[in-house]
């Protein structure tokens, strides 16, 4: 643990988490009883507390954990990136990982060793035009590169555009930002069709049911937050691929 301290803001000031904590370094092992594997050194954020920007109330410990996956490498100047992109790649492979196509009945609420489902380390078939994986080009910003995408969101007949995040740390509903909006936050009914076309060519349809592809509209004066964020009900129909040395995402029905 470094004296290297730093302040971390998730959301905004006004509906996010504040995590106060210094910079670390440690190898960390992945996996179970089926086989694992250790990164090399990594640098983490290692928080003492965590507060909700709105209550003002303290978390408890481990509330806010996060083990990340995104392409950032520069959170508040303290060079952290995510620890997948820490692996020993051998020659020919591109530091990076893909998900295959989750099958939700191969899953327990008591947590279930799926074999396959994530590769470390990207084959040039990985990421090749042949591979049928639609590639986006990340955007870099002062915080490193942002995995949010350019796209379009048609739902309920109505386009617009906006920014997408795909994210399976999002169990629920799907939450579509629209400026525009009527009200502050409204559920699509069932059977509700919602299309997304990104600005590299991915386009993706579904359809709402009772209990599936739930999908929430809000306006992002409510939220804080622009972004439309497709929840884990994505990854049951699609694949996902990062490429951390190239800065791209790729997208695969």
């Amino acid at each position: 643990v470094t004296k290297q301290t730093a302040t971390l803001t998730y959301g905004d000031a006004t509906a996010g988490t504040k995590e106060y904590g210094n910079l670390a370094y440690a190898t960390v092992t992945i996996g179970d009883e089926n086989g694992s594997t250790k990164t090399g050194r990594i640098p983490f954020f290692l928080y003492y507390k965590a507060v909700d920007t709105k209550s003002g109330t303290k978390l408890g410990a481990h509330e806010n954990d996060v083990f990340g996956v995104g392409p950032n490498s520069n959170f508040s100047g303290l060079q952290i990136a995510s620890p997948i992109s820490y692996f020993k790649m051998t020659n020919g492979l591109t530091q990076g990982f893909k998900l295959a196509k989750f099958d939700k009945n191969s899953y327990t609420s008591d947590g279930t060793y799926v074999k396959d489902l994530l590769t470390i380390g990207l084959v040039p078939g990985d990421i090749s035009t042949s591979s049928g994986f639609v590639m986006h080009d990340l955007v870099h910003t002062t915080a490193g590169y942002s995995p949010n995408i350019a796209a379009t969101i048609t739902y309920n007949g109505k386009t617009i555009n906006g920014t997408l995040l795909f994210d399976t740390g999002t169990p629920a509903f799907a939450n579509i930002e629209d400026p525009n909006a009527a009200t502050n936050q409204a559920t699509l009914p069932a059977n509700s069709t919602v299309t997304i076309n990104t600005s590299a060519g991915f386009s993706y349809t579904y359809t709402t049911t009772s209990d599936y592809n739930l999908t929430q509209v809000y306006n992002p004066s409510v939220t804080r937050d622009p972004r439309t964020i497709f929840s884990i009900d994505f990854f049951n129909d699609n694949q996902f691929l990062l490429d951390y040395d190239n800065h791209k995402i790729g997208l695969k029905n």
